[in-house]
Order: C-alpha cells, then structure tokens, then sequence
C-alpha cells in the first residue's frame, strides 16, 4: 500500500463502544483512521472529520489484515 504515509499504535482503550460486547463473542477487530492531519481522532468526538480521499485507504488496510489472517489458517 503505497499511499500509507504512516502507521501510529495507539494505547487500547476500554471506551464505551457497543462493539466491545460483539468482541467477547467472536473475535474480530475495530479500526479507527486519522482525519486530515493532526492526528487520529475517535469517532463520535466533536472534531471528528472524515477526509473521504481516505477512505479506499482504509478500505484496503482491511482488506490486508483479512487476507493475512486467512492466510495464516
């Protein structure tokens, strides 16, 4: 993926997010991607901004973490 500019860990967070309950019953992931600049911002924050260009990006990060994950298989 050429177009990834930079990959930041972030510390896990226990936040209030419903998809946590889903995570105690099957295994799976949540991604969060960075607004324009400035860093990672969660959903549902009030600067949250989505910059659309980036979101094939996304798309195909998730993409890659799948097809390694049924790789490994």
């Amino acid at each position: 993926m050429n177009e990834v500019k930079a990959v930041v860990e972030t510390p896990l967070i226990s936040g209030s997010e419903d998809f946590a309950y889903y995570l105690g019953k099957i295994p799976g992931s949540m991604f969060y991607w960075s607004k324009a600049g400035g860093g990672p911002v969660y959903p549902y924050h009030p600067k949250f901004t989505i910059n659309e260009d980036s979101l094939i990006m996304a798309a195909k990060a998730m993409v890659a973490v799948v097809t390694e994950h049924f790789e490994q298989e």
